[in-house]
Parts: C-alpha cells; sequence; structure tokens
C-alpha cells in the first residue's frame, strides 16, 4: 500500500505542473497588458505615414460558380491605396472571360489583367 500512495503523490504533483504554468501564464499577460506594452489602437501614428506598397493580386480562376461576379468584385471593393488584381486562366475558352471583362468595364479605375496560359 505504500507504493501505491507514493505513485499517487507523485503523479498529484506531477498533475499541478500544468496548473502552476496556467497561473503563472495568466499573472504575466495580466501584467503585460495592465504595463500598456502593447498598441493600444490599430491606427497608424500620425508622425509616420502607414507603409501600404503597392502589391499584385494573383486569382486563380476556372470555370463559373454561384455569384462568380460578386466573388471577384469584392477584390475590387478592397479599401487599399494600390493594387493590381490578376486573373489567371489554363483555358482561352474558359466560361469566366466574360464575367472578368465585365468586371473591367464596371470598375475601369481599377488595374485588371486577364492572364491566360
Amino acid at each position: 500500500m505504500a507504493a501505491g500512495t507514493a505513485l499517487r503523490l507523485a503523479l498529484l504533483i506531477l498533475a499541478c505542473f500544468p496548473l502552476a504554468y496556467y497561473v503563472v501564464a495568466i499573472v504575466s499577460a495580466s501584467l503585460f497588458f495592465r504595463s500598456g506594452s502593447y498598441p493600444r489602437s490599430a491606427e497608424p501614428s500620425a508622425a509616420a505615414p502607414p507603409f501600404a506598397p503597392p502589391v499584385s493580386i494573383l486569382k486563380p480562376i476556372r470555370g463559373l460558380d454561384r455569384e462568380t461576379y460578386e466573388n471577384y468584385a469584392s477584390f475590387c471593393r478592397q479599401d487599399y491605396p494600390e493594387f493590381e488584381i490578376l486573373f489567371g486562366l489554363s483555358d482561352e475558352h474558359d466560361p469566366a472571360i466574360p464575367v472578368i471583362e465585365q468586371l473591367a468595364r464596371d470598375f475601369p479605375r481599377r488595374s485588371i489583367r486577364l492572364l491566360i496560359g
């Protein structure tokens, strides 16, 4: 019986280690957020302009799906300073081509290109 009691005590002590870890983690997180070491706002500072380089969005497509136009139009409605959208197709007879062409007509201020190959 003494061996069983010692084993239970050892398992109890071993099981307390994760509990101690969680207590330390919670206290550390609480101190971190109270100290103000993290950014309070996602707003960029007035001193430095936000870093927003021009980007290219590559969207591989094949065929049509439900609400194809609206799905692709959501790329055009992004709130980002400068970007281009490259729609990539592997078949020059893909039924999505007229949808992409309509999208380019509806959003003339966006750089939209259709790449087939």
